[in-house]
């Protein structure tokens, strides 16, 4: 199938995660919990958005005293209903590239705040 937007290792991470995702995730906890770098994951994320994919809010403030407002992302109902296509066809069936790895788990929990 031809994808509206060009498929790539970290965006078949990215969506991968967000699929697996019950709750809203901000970019700094998906970029740990699927092994990308930031850049990478925000790039992907803005792909998404572009054709509607992806949605995303920001927080009224961060529980955090002095700490930026975070955004929100999640997948609409368009992307969570062709996100399995996607992955089935374009995935290698390998995990995403931090899954395994210890600091990458210690680092989403304590990025995501302890979840």
């Amino acid at each position: 199938m031809s994808w509206p937007f060009r498929v790539t290792p970290p965006l078949l991470d990215v969506v991968q995660v967000l699929t697996q995702m019950d709750e809203k995730v901000h970019g700094w906890d998906l970029a740990a919990r699927c092994g990308q770098s930031t850049p990478n994951v925000y790039r992907v994320l803005e792909r998404l958005l572009r054709v509607g994919w992806v949605a995303y809010e920001w927080e009224a403030a961060n529980p955090e005293p002095g700490k930026p407002r975070r955004r929100f992302y999640w997948l609409t109902d368009e992307g969570a209903a062709q996100a399995p296509r996607l992955l089935a066809e374009r995935r290698d069936r390998r995990k995403p590239r931090g899954a395994g790895v210890p600091g990458i788990a210690l680092l989403g929990l304590i990025v995501g705040g302890g979840r």
